[in-house]
């Protein structure tokens, strides 16, 4: 562990305001947030594997293939707007940190504007393009098709694509202000929604996947509304960021210009991603309908890899707070003690899936089509999608701390290298061999060469210089200052025996004591926003909207 040395930040506060014993630091109120969130994600992803997709795969593979091809169709398009989240959100989270409240609330209005900008152009295509963007994914076969509701779906969907992408701006807002517990609320009831109006009008209406196309176009409004009205809902906090009066208040078209110029690099990132996650289904669903089915439920257990992914955000979250906070030192371990803790889990969940074999796939087929399901998916398949779950997660990782030093060009550089490996694999193998193992092997390399790329350019270039991301002078706090403000923290929730066993596990080793320095640093780059968002949730509760309602006597 290095030895800390005294303070030195130029006459920036390193600290954050001391938290009194008993006070209301809102740290457990976001803590609980957290939980809740993740708690949601996973409980999301059992109920759509369980209640849709292997309930499709049931009734045929045909109808399966031709959910995937809707659905891939609009994530291709959720995906080229994703640099406006991916983007905006260090931006904002960095703006927050150095405790510039009307740079961090200008930041808010361009995501949100440039959202429904960005959102109403892609909508725009989907609803005049859907039927040749389906029809891309016709089968080779000629005897196998695509179901007829499948244009009908994706344009449906494609009439309310911009609620799709102001939900991501919204939710990138959100999380800046530390307020998760707004995409808790927001996501319950939109996918609350979803999953009733699904299937309630697919199993008593004549719609067919449509359904699924009508439940989707109200759901993304819900969900912006519900952030929307949580977020401007508390006067002092939209005041707080210029929000009192709107999101399009005060950009203009020069702003716009220069919020795109910052993030623009992370445009071909999405770009390149965007285009893989299109190009392997397609390829898929090509070979038949019976292998686009078995690609997407290989897919859907990568759902794991891909919680664990959300949660490395916290990387490119936290990691921008602290670097706005002058915290470099606590930003370059979490990224690797946490990268190491995410990483360990994934290979659990892969050795676990490794160990289940590739029954659980074929068992979701319907009977007559077990044979075909076995077939598709052979041992050599199995293991190569098993493989990719550990390093779809880890180029997650790197792609967050890339995102959090604001390392955009090079971001979209090595993205740029990573899908020239991926199509030259894609393009050789499929070419050659036909088979779903080709697809799945051009993705296993796609993954490999991005975060072999990723990895050594962090290790000798991002960690192994002088922090050039820090705004201000980097905090250099001696141990003991971590130490005890971390015993001034924890004296706040009042429950000494939890206080003695924490503090114990932390100063056992190296390691622990390096968390001292990681977890404190965290604190003092979010401590006034926590503060903030803990009041508006107490103001909330308070109104009468949370109040219980009194019946007279």
């Amino acid at each position: 562990m290095e030895e800390p040395k005294a303070a030195e930040a130029d006459g920036a506060p390193s600290a954050a305001p001391p938290a009194k014993p008993g006070s209301n630091t809102g740290l457990g109120v976001w803590i609980k947030s957290v939980v809740g969130f993740f708690g949601m994600l996973f409980t999301v992803w059992a109920l759509d594997y369980v209640l849709v997709k292997r309930m499709l795969a049931k009734r045929g593979a045909s109808l399966l293939a031709s959910y995937l091809a809707v659905n891939s169709t609009y994530e291709f398009a959720m995906s080229i707007c994703s640099f406006v989240l991916l983007g905006s959100l260090p931006m904002l989270s960095k703006t927050s940190g150095e405790g510039d409240d009307v740079a961090t609330g200008k930041v808010m209005r361009q995501t949100i504007t440039l959202s429904a900008a960005v959102g109403t152009v892609l909508a725009l295509v989907l609803s005049v393009f859907h039927a040749e963007l389906l029809s891309l994914f016709k089968p080779r076969d000629e005897d196998e098709s695509l179901v007829a509701g499948a244009p009908t779906m994706l344009l449906i969907q494609g009439t309310g694509f911009t609620f799709t992408v102001l939900s991501m701006g919204a939710a990138s807002v959100a999380v800046a202000l530390l307020q998760l517990y707004v995409l808790v609320v927001a996501g319950v009831a939109a996918y609350a929604f979803w999953i009733v109006a699904a299937l309630v009008l697919y199993h008593n209406t004549n719609l067919g996947l449509p359904a699924f196309g009508v439940a989707v176009v109200f759901s993304y409004p819900i969900y912006f509304r519900v952030c929307d009205v949580l977020l401007r809902g508390d006067a002092a906090q939209a005041a707080r960021y210029g929000l009192d009066k709107g999101y399009v208040q005060a950009v203009s078209l020069d702003d716009a210009r220069r919020f795109l110029s910052n993030i623009g690099a992370v445009g071909v990132r999405s770009a390149f991603s965007t285009l893989r996650a299109l190009l392997s289904p397609l390829a898929a669903i090509k070979l038949g309908v019976v292998e686009g089915s078995v690609y997407y439920l290989l897919l859907a257990l990568q759902a794991p890899a891909i919680g664990l992914a959300l949660g490395s955000g916290a990387i490119n979250f936290f990691g921008a707070r602290m670097i706005g906070a002058g915290e470099a030192k606590a930003f370059r371990w979490f990224a690797k003690d946490f990268s190491a803790f995410l990483v360990f889990w994934s290979v659990v969940a892969a050795l676990l899936f490794l160990a289940n074999g590739r029954g659980v796939v074929v068992d979701a087929a319907r009977d007559d089509e077990r044979a075909e399901y076995r077939d598709a998916c052979t041992p050599f398949l199995w293991g190569v999608a098993v493989a990719i779950l550990p390093l779809r997660l880890l180029s997650t990782i790197v792609d967050n701390v890339l995102l959090a030093t604001q390392d955009f060009r090079v971001l979209g550089k090595l993205y740029s290298v990573g899908f020239a490996v991926y199509f030259a694999a894609l393009a050789a193998a499929y070419s050659h061999f036909r088979s779903l193992e080709s697809v799945f092997f051009a993705d296993f390399l796609f993954y490999f060469a991005r975060c072999s790329l990723s990895l050594v350019y962090i290790r000798y270039v991002t960690f192994r210089r002088d922090p050039w991301w820090v705004a201000r002078a980097p905090v250099d706090d001696p141990l003991d200052v971590y130490v005890a403000e971390m015993v001034g923290l924890l004296d706040t929730f009042g429950n000494r025996k939890f206080e003695r066993v924490f503090l114990g596990l932390l100063n056992s080793s190296a390691l622990g004591k390096r968390w001292f320095v990681i977890l404190v640093g965290i604190w003092r780059s979010m401590a006034t926003d926590l503060q903030q968002a803990s009041e508006v949730l107490a103001t909330r509760r308070r109104s009468s909207l949370f109040r219980p309602k009194v019946r007279p006597s």
